[in-house]
């Protein structure tokens, strides 16, 4: 390979960790702010639930559930999609993590008492996927129930749950 040529691959690979960074740190971004407007949402719609309990309203506090609960489901879609979108960019930072970065089987370390892969991500998805390395399943990340990927969803399930029990009670 000439040096031309190497200089080609390698701001090849430069623009594709840019844009395979760039595109999961939007995402990434993108999904925590909308969490948050969610939680900002959600909280203030119990504040306003809890003032009309005090006041009396009970037509209002029905409505206001109702509003809640269809929140939470537009936004549970909402993080559905982002989500995907945010794998695709992790999928791809694996990737040229796994092929480029840290290429090399040498390049191991032993870690919570397993030989791990150096990289961020592939020690990540090393301690997640199968015990097979190059399976093809290497990539796939098993659901875990303490990850963003499982309680962020649940969130939603729980305030919708508190939202019919609101309405069920009131």
């Amino acid at each position: 390979m000439t040096n031309e040529s190497q200089s080609t691959h390698s701001d090849l690979y430069k623009v594709q960790f840019d844009y395979a960074w760039k595109w999961f740190d939007f995402h990434a971004k993108q999904r925590t702010s909308m969490f948050n407007f969610y939680i900002i949402v959600v909280g203030a719609t119990l504040g306003a639930i809890a003032a009309l309990v005090k006041a009396n309203v009970g037509d209002a506090v029905q409505l206001l559930c109702w509003f809640g609960i269809i929140v939470s489901i537009l936004f549970f879609i909402l993080d559905c999609r982002n989500s995907n979108l945010l794998r695709y960019g992790e999928l791809n930072l694996v990737y040229l993590e796994k092929t480029l970065l840290f290429s090399s089987n040498i390049e191991r370390v032993f870690y919570e008492n397993k030989l791990r892969p150096l990289g961020v991500l592939k020690q990540e998805y090393f301690r997640n996927a199968s015990t097979e390395q190059n399976a093809l399943n290497y990539y796939d990340k098993p659901w875990k129930i303490f990850s963003h990927g499982f309680i962020i969803p649940a969130s939603f399930f729980v305030v919708v749950g508190l939202f019919l029990l609101l309405l069920h009670r009131l």
